[in-house]
């Protein structure tokens, strides 16, 4: 994403694996049109994303693993 003023490049081109982007609505760090649109702009089959209706910025920490005991 841009940011302070730089632009976001193209490394989402560059990706040699698979890449999800998990966002939410209501990420107060980034809005879901910015992520969509750079999604729009990346055209690498290697890359995807899912915008979901909530879950806020760590909203998934939730189903995080827990690795405290490891």
């Amino acid at each position: 994403m841009p940011y302070r003023g730089q632009p976001a490049g193209d490394k989402l081109e560059s990706a040699r694996v698979p890449v999800l982007i998990v966002h939410s609505v209501n990420d107060p760090l980034q809005t879901a049109q910015e992520v969509v649109d750079l999604l729009v702009d990346t055209e690498n089959p290697q890359v995807a994303g899912i915008v979901l209706p909530g879950g806020g910025h760590i909203g998934f920490q939730a189903y995080a693993a827990d690795t405290s005991t490891a």
